[in-house]
């Protein structure tokens, strides 16, 4: 009896092995197929020299058309300059994409056998925020994440993954909205909400100027009088702009005047009870205020579940509280069912260790994004791809970043392109500011156009391609 249930055991064993060989090999044949139909570009064999951009935002072009981004105007002018070949500029920046974001992007394109004659890289601001692929650089080294590493190479896996997550989003509607959803770093009280500013640029037309964005392009300079000005000019012509009263909020909150941006906090909940932005902003004055961590905490609360555009807002606030209360902020949430454990794609309890020591949380970001960026460079080596980094034209979106950039280009001997020098020349020259800058600090088409002439002048003098 023990011999015919352990022969039956083999066989269903077998039989299950077999068949889930036999679908690994199915899925493996699939995706060699639609590698060869998805992404084709052209290549050397058919008179082309081929660039590929990876970035952030920068790249992508916020700040201006779609055709003025560096990309398309590098491709337009280097087919004006070139008379042997012809060059095609692929834009594959994506705003607020992170370092392991770009170096994914990468893996993928070159899994599916594109092989371009350049790969442009500028990344490494989105990294102070978005903490996609951190907690794994911090795990690196750990058993457990090596066997994770070779356990997601299995298509079988992967599949079984994909169909499990589509059934748990069908019953989980309380996390929170657009994550993934490409809105910019809002970096609240020191920086800007750029996600409204972003959204607000939509509705601006020559007969209403949108105070809005000008009120908080003069709050990133710290010119709060004048950002306060705009914000109730806004006011004046529509009374009903809730993002008018949030910005004033935010200016008062910056300057540490929380009864005043209480006020205007509150009066934009009046109008936009649906916006969470206002509700994250009361949390955050509240608890600076020192009125009490459960105060501010039930603000925030209410936040989630309206459902914040991202979670920039809330890891602000996880910035704001001690660190004590923001493992206790975090265990509420999740016992709660207001945020589930498993919608994140990082270990919140991983960063947030290093939240607690602003100076060695920084060290941690670029350590992550020195590694990334090699990562990247070893990869397009090891393809036979060139590469040529760049770094941002101004010291944001991260006064670190340009620094990091340029130690990473000299230690590996990789050509770079040092934006941030070459516009800082200009402005030092008197040039207006809003000449190259849109008013949240992307460039506009003519500051796009001095990036796209700095990387060519760049691969001219690097004698990268023969023209």
């Amino acid at each position: 009896m023990h011999k015919i249930i352990k022969t039956k055991l083999i066989v269903i064993l077998l039989s299950i092995g077999t068949f889930l060989l036999f679908l690994e090999c199915v899925l493996r044949i699939m995706g060699g197929f639609s590698s060869t139909k998805i992404d084709t570009m052209p290549n050397q064999d058919n008179g082309y020299y081929t660039i590929v951009c990876l970035g952030d935002s920068y790249t992508f072009g916020i700040g201006a058309s779609e055709d003025k981004s560096y990309p398309k105007q590098m491709e337009t002018i280097l087919n004006a300059r070139s008379i042997k070949k012809r060059f095609r500029v692929i834009n594959r920046g994506v705003s607020s994409y992170n370092t392991s974001q770009i170096l994914n992007e990468l893996e993928n394109m070159l899994r599916k056998n594109i092989r371009p004659d350049l790969v442009v890289i500028l990344g490494g601001g989105s990294n102070y925020w978005n903490y996609w692929g951190f907690s794994y650089y911090l795990k690196n080294s750990s058993f457990t994440s090596m066997v994770n590493n070779c356990i997601y190479r299995i298509r079988i896996f992967k599949l079984a993954k994909l169909l499990f997550l589509g059934v748990k989003e069908k019953n989980k509607d309380r996390l929170f909205a657009g994550k993934k959803s490409g809105y910019l770093l809002p970096d609240v009280i020191v920086h800007d909400n750029n996600g409204q500013i972003e959204n607000s640029t939509k509705e601006r037309t020559p007969d209403k100027p949108y105070y809005v964005q000008e009120g908080f392009f003069y709050k990133r300079q710290q010119k709060y009088e004048k950002a306060i000005q705009c914000f109730k000019k806004g006011i004046e012509v529509n009374p009903g702009d809730s993002q008018c009263y949030t910005g004033l909020g935010w200016v008062y909150a910056s300057q540490k005047k929380y009864a005043e941006a209480a006020g205007w906090f509150k009066k934009s909940i009046e109008l936009s009870p649906k916006d969470p932005d206002c509700y994250f902003g009361m949390g955050i004055i509240t608890y600076e205020n020192k009125e009490g961590y459960e105060k501010a905490v039930d603000y925030v609360k209410r936040g989630i579940e309206i459902g914040p555009k991202d979670l920039n807002l809330f890891y602000t606030f996880c910035f704001t509280l001690r660190y004590k209360d923001r493992v206790i902020f975090l265990n509420e949430l999740i016992r709660e069912n207001l945020v589930s454990k498993d919608y994140f794609d990082i270990d919140d309890y991983l960063v947030l260790k290093y939240m607690k020591n602003e100076e060695r949380f920084n060290e941690k970001i670029e350590e992550w994004t020195t590694s990334d960026l090699e990562n990247i460079i070893t990869t397009c080596k090891n393809n036979g791809v060139k590469i040529l980094l760049l770094n941002y034209p101004m010291y944001t979106p991260a006064p670190l970043v340009s620094r990091t950039l340029y130690k990473i280009a000299k230690n590996n001997c990789i050509p770079f392109v040092d934006n941030e020098r070459i516009f800082s020349e200009l402005l030092r020259k008197g040039a207006p500011l809003d000449d190259y800058f849109s008013p949240d600090l992307h460039c506009n088409a003519k500051g796009y156009n001095i990036m796209a002439i700095n990387i060519i002048n760049k691969i001219v003098q690097e004698k990268m391609f023969v023209f």
